[in-house]
């Protein structure tokens, strides 16, 4: 047997080999050990050269610059092998303690692969929603000791199945239908999701959340293609911004106004005209892609990567040239695309009201010693703003964006600098000249392309005038 090792020493060999790239601080959050005990992890295994790249980040602070590790394929046979000895003994130690564990001359069945079970469960469940789906639902809720329910629109209709489903029964299709890692995303944020690309029922999402302690499992039919940024009257200007090799464009607006849909255009029309290697980071995926002039991978929070932040950095080590992220959850992440943008081009998307309140969130993600620094960095790395409002469309279903867009100006940086004039980001850029398209602009090209009715438009004219007169 070899040599016995702590329990932390074992998880970080096998994180470190899940992960590849990393830095001391996503090593340690996903081990859950301490920075110094990463570090000291990290300080043995650069006694060989061999086994781990390093590569030196931009300061985060003044005498603070972190580096970033990948580790090589030698590297990682060292950990393989060193850890094997000690899997081995906890696997025989599980075994000897646990009489059902024992082998038993019968026959042993493999479990089918978590696609099989997807595609199984769908298949079972999915006909006894068929009349709703029939109809033109576009999600079916699933409650315990309740019936199924369809959502048409805003609304929540019965789905006409008189079936009720039973906690225990809801509590399996979530062990089918979610892995270990999203389950404990459900415990600790109350909610998780996935989308899922079925051969037989088309695109699915696939969510799950707790109400008062009880989990709700919801099915979202996707869209099939993906929207151009002409069937979403999205000004030039967006494609302007897309069209740049590096830099950081958020994408902005609160829940229901279009952010995933327009990051979805810009990937469309980047893939559909430039050759490059595009990575989108989605807590759910909303639309695939499929490959046309570029090449583009599609990766899931707790399917593919364990967080956003490992995310960011593999493609980058990966070679990215555009990156999509469909949140900023934490200091960590942010820090990491602040460092990326200055090679890459990073899209994020920031759930906020406006375009000033939406800076303020990423800056409120950073300690507050770090703040000043943090303002710098986003003022450097900085290339656009889109900030998106959800209008009711003319049809009577769903919704239409409209559109402000914000080229940035290095000239405007004060207004990012200064905690007290970023309320002013957008009159700081119209003086200083930046390319602005205003919401009222795209609110006349949705009134003229019949996506919204007169009154709506109307009404955001009338707004716009109470609000320029209060200002």
């Amino acid at each position: 047997m070899g040599d016995k090792i702590s329990i932390n020493t074992y998880r970080l060999r096998k994180i470190a080999m899940g992960m590849r790239v990393f830095t001391a601080n996503n090593l340690a959050s996903a081990a859950e050990v301490s920075n110094q005990t990463a570090q000291d992890f990290l300080s043995v295994l650069k006694e060989n050269p061999k086994f781990l790249q390093v590569e030196q980040l931009p300061p985060l602070k003044a005498g603070r610059r972190p580096h970033r590790y990948t580790l090589t394929p030698e590297g990682f046979a060292h950990l393989a092998t060193a850890n094997a000895p000690f899997a081995r003994e906890i696997n025989e130690q599980a075994l000897a303690s646990d009489p059902a564990l024992q082998p038993h001359p019968v026959t042993i069945t493999v479990r089918s692969s978590w696609k099989d079970d997807v595609e199984a469960w769908l298949r079972k469940t999915l006909p006894e929603f068929r009349t709703a789906i029939e109809q033109g639902a576009s999600a079916l809720l699933i409650k315990p000791g309740e019936a199924g329910a369809a959502r048409f629109g805003q609304r929540l209709y019965p789905a006409s199945t008189e079936r009720v489903w039973g906690a225990s029964e809801l509590e399996g299709a979530l062990q089918r239908l979610f892995n270990p890692g999203q389950q404990e995303r459900l415990a600790k944020q109350g909610w998780t999701a996935y989308g899922y690309a079925s051969e037989q029922q088309g695109p699915i999402g696939i969510y799950a959340r707790l109400v008062s302690g009880k989990p709700v499992l919801e099915l979202r039919f996707l869209p099939k293609s993906v929207p151009t940024l002409d069937d979403l009257q999205l000004p030039s200007l967006v494609e302007s911004l897309s069209s740049q090799a590096a830099g950081l464009i958020v994408v902005t607006g609160l829940a229901g106004s279009g952010k995933s849909s327009t990051i979805a255009a810009m990937i469309g029309n980047m893939n559909s005209k430039e050759g490059g290697h595009i990575t989108t980071i989605d807590e759910p995926i909303r639309y695939f892609h499929v490959n046309q002039k570029s090449f583009i991978e599609q990766r899931q929070i707790a399917i593919d990567t364990p967080d956003f932040s490992p995310a960011i950095e593999q493609a980058l080590a990966d070679r990215s040239s555009v990156v999509a992220m469909s949140d900023v959850p934490d200091w960590q992440s942010f820090s990491t695309i602040l460092a990326a943008a200055s090679r890459a081009l990073i899209v994020c998307r920031v759930a906020a009201p406006s375009s000033p309140e939406a800076i303020q969130k990423l800056i409120n993600l950073v300690p507050g010693s770090e703040q000043k620094a943090a303002r710098n960095r986003l003022a450097e790395s900085l290339s656009g703003i889109i900030c998106l409002t959800g209008l009711p469309a003319a049809a009577g279903a769903g919704m239409v964006a409209a559109a402000e867009v914000l080229g940035w100006r290095s000239e405007a940086r004060e207004a990012i600098l200064n905690p007290e004039r970023t309320g002013s980001l957008v009159e700081e850029l119209k003086r200083v000249g930046a390319r602005i398209e205003s919401t009222a602009a795209s609110v006349q090209r949705l009134r003229g392309a019949g996506l919204i009715s007169s009154k709506t438009a109307e009404h955001c004219q009338a707004r716009d005038q109470a609000c320029s007169e209060r200002g």
